[in-house]
């Protein structure tokens, strides 16, 4: 079973306690229009915030491999002195 997303517990939460209380068919429309509107946004914020965590996961692992790369003593100190010194 999935999650539930914030967007639509809010929404049947809205109906539930009568804040969405819509009885014209064109209304109702719009509002349809509006609330699958919320839940496209809210589908690509999540998979914006996961690829962009994953990124940012990838360029940690990726700094952390150029200071492999370099090893030696030269490579530590280097690191030190961009991790610490400031």
């Amino acid at each position: 079973m999935a999650e539930q997303t914030a967007v639509e517990w809010f929404i049947d939460n809205a109906f539930e306690e009568g804040f969405l209380w819509v009885t014209d068919k064109p209304a109702m429309f719009e509002l349809n229009l509006i609330i699958d509107k919320a839940k496209e946004m809210d589908k690509h914020q999540k998979i914006d915030a996961y690829s962009h965590g994953w990124h940012d996961g990838q360029d940690v692992i990726i700094s952390q491999v150029k200071h492999i790369d370099k090893g030696g003593d030269d490579g530590g100190e280097e690191y030190y002195n961009e991790t610490f010194k400031k």
